[in-house]
């Protein structure tokens, strides 16, 4: 029988010796620390599969329609992306953190959430314009100044931001469970992201939480309930 332990925040396969234990009884077992990299944020009783997916990658509706990491990916998938982040330990810019930046990561995606959104908002205020004809039929018309031009590279910008994220985090993800890639030579985790953003997102997100025992919520820096304290190492 085998079942995956964590040491340090970092999980290992563990096999039960021959004729089993019993509950309380102690036995050891060899464990070889792995790069410091592959340690991850780990949520109590979660036993995470080492060297494969938990699902595929068109498995979103798993847990049904309304289940929070699917909302969030369909509403904001930034929410989503940073509580994976942050449930992987990488900083806004999907680097490994040492530091604890990476439990910033979640307040700063939402904080530029709203930067983007309250610029964007403001410079169109006053560019779309309506009036009637001399036959009282509306027309509505639009600037395409300067105002417009800043609008678009900032969503631009932002859209490519987040897809380098996602494609980040997918590389995460398989460095910290030791998945290797299946296709594409080296660039699947580019395709991935770029093409299939929202299901690379929901994949990652049920590779990193476990669903299926632990209650997750829409607004909360890992995904998850407070009342699930996360083991940070």
């Amino acid at each position: 029988y085998h079942f995956n332990a964590s040491y340090n925040g970092v999980v290992f396969s563990v096999t039960v010796p021959v004729g089993g234990i019993k509950a309380g009884e102690k036995f050891v077992v060899p464990f070889v620390a792995p790069p410091p990299e592959n340690t991850m944020m780990l949520i109590p009783g979660d036993s995470p599969p080492l060297g494969k997916w938990k699902d595929g990658l068109c498995s979103c509706c798993k847990f049904g329609l309304c289940h929070p990491s699917l909302c969030n990916v369909l509403v904001c998938p930034q929410i989503l992306l940073a509580q994976v982040m942050t449930r992987l330990k990488l900083d806004i810019l999907g680097r490994r953190s040492f530091d604890g930046s990476y439990l910033n990561t979640f307040g700063t995606m939402v904080l530029i959430l709203l930067s983007v959104f309250g610029v964007c908002v403001f410079l169109n205020m006053g560019s779309v314009h309506s009036d009637f004809d001399e036959n009282g039929n509306l027309i509505v018309t639009t600037d395409t100044t300067w105002k417009s031009s800043i609008v678009n590279f900032i969503t631009t910008f932002f859209l490519i931001f987040t897809l380098y994220l996602i494609v980040m985090v997918r590389r995460a993800t398989r460095q910290r469970y030791r998945i290797p890639e299946e296709a594409c030579g080296g660039a699947e985790d580019i395709l991935c992201g770029v093409l299939c953003g929202c299901c690379t997102l929901t994949q990652v997100a049920r590779q990193t939480a476990n669903y299926e025992e632990r209650r997750p919520v829409c607004c909360s820096p890992t995904g998850m309930r407070s009342t699930v304290p996360p083991i940070v190492v």
